[in-house]
């Protein structure tokens, strides 16, 4: 009796696993073969797309940015935003007092620096007022000294709330009464007023809104060798890690939004800066920031 003999089953199966693989390759060569082109294609659509992103990004507060078909979730950004208004008034884009202070002082070699910047105050407000008046940044200083934080007055240095406490409770001095070259108490005269009030100023936001309501801010920062170091502009670019060499007041007059710089008055006389004008971004202010006040007359 005959018999057959069986198809080995590989013999019989080849032609279906041969008959697959030519379909897959069908289908997945024309992918392989173009992808390269595709990636041209979109990078040529959105050549600017990742960089547009990552500004976005960068400029977003809530982590979150959204370009295209690109997105970017990664939390709160890892640099601190800066103190730009979310709602921008183009009025408030750029403030400038600085012509209101009156001219710029040098200390020397002294540490009369809070004379200088409550005197720059002083008058910045009485010109709001409508009235010109050049106060007497010696007597500033000399008062100070009697209602400032130390014991005795015999020391260099004095702080901006003994200055502004003493102009509230002895009054202010005018420059032709007591110029800055005398140190004593002139005799025979007395001072021209007194301070209504003044009120402490010492964050960024609080600073923005004495500047949006006209007055400049009298400020103590720490004194780093940045402010030895400064661009033809004035531009103060404080470094980490601080070096930080002392106390030193400077008079805050104008804010550039667009920058995010504060414009600040020195007291190192019209070669330092720019005409004794200095600049500082406010993530840089907010570093070095111990105090502040505005005044009222």
């Amino acid at each position: 009796m005959a018999t057959s003999k069986p198809t080995p089953p590989e013999a019989k199966d080849a032609p279906a696993y041969s008959s697959a693989a030519l379909e897959w390759a069908r289908l997945l060569l024309p992918v392989l073969v173009s992808w390269p082109l595709v990636v041209l294609v979109v990078a040529y659509l959105f050549h600017d797309t990742l960089g547009g992103l990552i500004t976005r990004f960068a400029q977003s507060t809530e982590g979150k940015a959204e370009l295209g078909p690109f997105k970017m979730e990664l939390g709160k950004p890892v640099l601190p935003p800066q103190y730009r208004p979310q709602t921008a008034d183009p009025r408030q884009d750029e403030i400038d007092l600085s012509s209101a202070i009156g001219k710029i002082g040098d200390t020397g070699p002294e540490g009369t620096t809070v004379g200088f910047s409550v005197a720059y105050l002083i008058q910045a407000a009485a010109s709001e007022a409508g009235k010109e008046v050049v106060v007497s940044p010696r007597g500033i200083y000399v008062l100070s000294k009697k209602y400032d934080e130390w014991p005795g007055e015999n020391y260099e240095g004095s702080s901006l709330l003994g200055a502004v406490k003493a102009a509230k409770e002895e009054g202010v001095y005018l420059e032709k009464d007591w110029p800055y070259d005398q140190k004593t108490v002139p005799v025979g005269k007395k001072p021209a007023f007194k301070l209504k009030s003044y009120a402490q100023a010492k964050s960024i936001t609080a600073i923005l809104n004495a500047l949006r309501e006209k007055k400049v801010v009298a400020l103590t920062v720490q004194v780093t060798e940045d402010f030895d170091h400064v661009s033809k502009e004035g531009r103060v670019t404080i470094k980490l890690p601080l070096r930080d060499l002392g106390r030193k007041a400077i008079t805050i007059v104008g804010y550039d939004a667009k920058t995010a710089e504060f414009k600040f008055a020195n007291d190192w006389g019209t070669g330092w800066g720019s005409g004794g004008f200095g600049w500082i971004k406010d993530t840089d202010l907010a570093r070095i920031l111990d105090d502040g006040y505005t005044v009222e007359l």
